[in-house]
């Protein structure tokens, strides 16, 4: 948008010695001194083309950001939800584990006196331990989520 300004300057000096012409001696001095300034009037639209290519660059990273930040809230509030669910479901295992403890202990009971098979006994003994490690892979999924949010709130580093 500005405009190109140079300058230039130049010093000639001839100096010529003749023998055989009517001037024995030549000698010439002289000098040149300038300024030359440049100004586009018109430059087919580039400069407006380059600030409304950069206005369209400012709009994406901006609505890029806002789409991060959307991201990141909706993967918070993913984590927040497994937490709880976690948590709710662990409440349930527990009771759960509870009356499957209660029940192979009656089972256990009833198979010593022989009112009952082995089978009955191992599938009760199966229900109780599958109880258990439902309850264990759901207290890993409540530690992972709570991971992940700590992850996504910055307190974790990779």
């Amino acid at each position: 948008r500005r405009p190109q300004i140079s300058s230039f300057a130049s010093v000639n000096y001839l100096y010529q010695n003749n023998d055989l012409q009517q001037l024995a001696v030549l000698q010439n001095v002289g000098g040149i001194v300038g300024v030359n300034v440049r100004y586009n009037l018109f430059d087919n639209g580039r400069h407006k083309s380059a600030v409304q290519q950069a206005q369209i660059a400012k709009d994406i990273s901006v609505s890029e950001e806002a789409l991060a930040f959307s991201r990141l809230q909706t993967e918070a509030k993913k984590a927040l939800d497994m937490i709880r669910n976690a948590e709710i479901q662990l409440e349930l295992e527990q009771a759960n584990v509870q009356t499957y403890q209660a029940n192979y202990d009656q089972v256990k009971a009833r198979w010593s006196t022989g009112k009952l098979p082995e089978i009955s006994l191992r599938e009760a003994e199966l229900a109780l331990i599958s109880s258990e490690l439902k309850m264990k892979n759901l207290e890993v999924d409540k530690q992972l989520a709570y991971a992940i949010l700590q992850l996504l709130m910055g307190q974790v580093i990779d």
